[in-house]
């Protein structure tokens, strides 16, 4: 097998793999409502911080952030001890730009306040940026998940996955049990 057939073997498996993911996840009682997609800032003339968006495991790190602040004002400061609380799953793409990845959430549905569009909108679009200054403000988009678009979903997330770029987060995605 010559090395570009190989490759998209890979990519191909990559994606499978992902999707299966999803499917599994829904399958165990994941609840998807809401798809948020949220840019990263591209650092502007900071080279230090256009190289942070290149690594990924600064990246993982930013994103870790990210997640603690949308959880504590979900849930409070001690948010990792709820059981009982909205899962997630994370993951990061890169699309054209090398250095200006998107983040994105999918998530089941919000406690009150955050249990309708706009007040989930101002969340992801407003909040958290002020909070987590690796976000770009303003560049939200967010769409409610609704059953039959399951499918589209996984091939929305999962389409620029590959070799190099797994996309869904691992260490940040809440798995069922």
């Amino acid at each position: 097998m010559d090395t570009k057939n190989h490759k998209i073997s890979q990519i191909i498996k990559t994606r499978q793999a992902n999707t299966h993911m999803i499917a599994r996840e829904v399958a165990k009682g994941f609840k998807p409502r809401w798809y948020a997609v949220i840019h990263f800032n591209d650092g502007a003339s900071s080279t230090k911080q256009q190289k942070r968006r290149i690594r990924p495991e600064d990246v993982e790190k930013d994103l870790l952030v990210v997640k603690h602040q949308l959880y504590t004002e979900l849930y409070g400061a001690r948010w990792s001890k709820k059981h009982k609380r909205a899962k997630s799953i994370w993951g990061v793409e890169y699309g054209a730009s090398q250095i200006k990845p998107h983040v994105n959430i999918i998530m089941e549905e919000l406690p009150f306040p955050y249990d309708h569009y706009k007040s989930a909108f101002i969340l992801f679009n407003s909040y958290l940026p002020a909070k987590c200054k690796c976000l770009w403000k303003h560049s939200t988009h967010l769409q409610p998940v609704e059953t039959e678009s399951i499918y589209l979903l996984n091939s929305y997330v999962c389409k620029e996955s590959n070799i190099d770029n797994c996309t869904i987060i691992h260490k940040l995605t809440d798995y069922q049990l």
